[in-house]
């Protein structure tokens, strides 16, 4: 398994590299911490938000469940979204997905259910506060195969607002221009 996790970490990394080149809108990178309000449960993810055409996008996630919360699991999978609008700050999006689910404590539970290896399609929504480099979000997933509603709060980094080049961009204070 682990061989899987570095494989799809090295795949978000090469993607991020490669697409941050070639797209007129800036790749986003992320970690987040999400919540199962049924299980009780509390994971880390990473993400990769990729620009795919104007208002649409693509994220690839990865989340794990660590072995002290009651459900213990891995996450990997692809969202598919559509930035419904900006006010202000804000970005509102929806988004679908569809997950692998290794269930990796599966034999604790139910057996007509409870498979280790698991197909899983979700849908939310999300706000996103466009303060720069480092833009905050929170979104909500309902996760129609388990009917379990999951809330994230991240960080996404736009690095089309950090700099360019490896150099960030000055701006002058207007009191002292």
């Amino acid at each position: 398994m682990i061989y899987k996790v570095s494989f799809f970490l090295s795949l978000l990394f090469l993607c991020t590299c490669v697409c941050a080149q070639k797209l007129k809108y800036s790749v986003e990178p992320g970690l987040g911490i999400e919540y199962n309000y049924q299980t009780q449960g509390a994971a880390p993810e990473i993400r990769v938000e990729i620009p795919v055409y104007k208002k649409y996008f693509v994220t690839p996630r990865l989340s794990y469940f660590p072995g002290f919360n009651p459900i213990h699991e891995l996450y990997l999978g692809l969202d598919a979204g559509y930035h419904l609008m900006e006010y202000k700050k804000f970005s509102f999006y929806l988004f679908v997905g569809g997950y692998y689910d290794c269930w990796i404590n599966y034999e604790k539970f139910n057996p007509k259910v409870a498979k280790k290896n698991n197909i899983v399609f979700e849908g939310g929504a999300g706000i996103e506060y466009n303060r720069g480099c480092i833009n905050p979000f929170i979104e909500h997933r309902y996760d129609s195969k388990w009917k379990e509603g999951t809330t994230v709060i991240g960080l996404k980094i736009n690095f089309g607002k950090c700099g360019s080049g490896g150099r960030y961009h000055v701006i002058d204070c207007p009191d002292f221009g």
